[in-house]
């Protein structure tokens, strides 16, 4: 099914259910939106009918593809929506995607982009820097935990998986609390204690 297919599919089904004409994709576009829910009702089957494909599949279509044609592109705005993502979690480290989605909207009162698009690049955004664990972080927990024997005998890479209690090579090392009792032993300071029990937490974290 090609792009036109689908367009003249949902064209005539707007018409259909609106009596009217439309001459032009943007026109049928605006029609949809002022549609009633009972109206949209049995419109996507009605789409899917006549390309070929199911009511889900035009519908999926639809929101995820062919309706990106009248919304505005988020390409030039990423540096400012991931500035509005930083400041949103720092104000709660709880806030939700859904959230930082009304409050990049209301950013940018004059643009009009596609909620998909926006959602998901957030997502996106929001799960990259949950993964990603510094060089910096991963050189304090070498130094915290780990004695200079065993940072030499193992590489850089995998240090930090062996070290929190990964299975790697069929090897398990310590965890992240026996790491900390251990280095109690080694009469390391509090603050040094509290700041490994920080990164440990961070750690753990990410691996959920």
């Amino acid at each position: 099914m090609t792009d036109e297919q689908f367009t003249q599919a949902f064209i005539k089904s707007i018409e259909q259910v609106t009596n009217t004409t439309y001459y032009s994709n943007e026109t049928a576009f605006y029609a949809w939106q002022k549609l009633l829910e009972k109206q949209k009702n049995g419109l996507w089957v009605e789409v899917g009918n006549k390309c070929g494909i199911s009511g889900k599949q035009a519908h999926d279509r639809f929101h995820n593809k062919w309706s990106k044609q009248f919304y505005d592109d988020i390409a030039p705005f990423k540096t400012e929506i991931k500035n509005i993502i930083y400041q949103g979690q720092k104000d709660n480290s709880n806030i939700s995607i859904t959230q930082i989605v009304q409050r990049v909207q209301e950013s940018f009162p004059g643009q009009n982009f596609h909620y998909q698009t926006l959602y998901q690049f957030i997502n996106y955004q929001i799960k990259r820097e949950k993964a990603t664990v510094t060089s910096h972080e991963m050189n304090q927990i070498e130094k915290l935990i780990a004695p200079p024997s065993f940072i030499e005998e193992t590489s850089h890479s995998d240090f930090v998986p062996q070290l929190f209690s990964i299975q790697k090579m069929n090897c398990t090392t310590l965890d992240g609390s026996d790491a900390v009792n251990k280095r109690r032993e080694y009469s390391l300071e509090e603050k040094d204690i509290q700041q490994l029990e920080k990164l440990l937490s961070r750690w753990d974290a990410i691996q959920q």
